[in-house]
């Protein structure tokens, strides 16, 4: 949602507290309900994209930015 969260993975138990989710959010996302810690994780590792699971990881493009020269400070600000 706010976040670009899109697959949101929660207990069974928890289904009651979902009247309190406002409805533009329950819309927005998907809302996949398990009983069980197999089901997240086949929910969450095996339908996952190699794109999102790179951007889980982290994983970012070389900046454009060379390095300080040698014998140089880098200084912020």
């Amino acid at each position: 949602h706010r976040a670009g969260i899109k697959t949101f993975i929660l207990p069974e138990q928890n289904r009651k507290d979902l009247p309190e989710v406002p409805d533009e959010v329950k819309q927005a996302m998907e809302l996949v309900m398990v009983r069980h810690v197999d089901q997240v994780l086949e929910r969450a590792l095996l339908q996952a994209s190699p794109k999102a699971a790179t951007q889980a990881i982290g994983y970012r493009t070389p900046s454009a930015v060379p390095p300080p020269a040698p014998g140089t400070v880098n200084r912020l600000g």
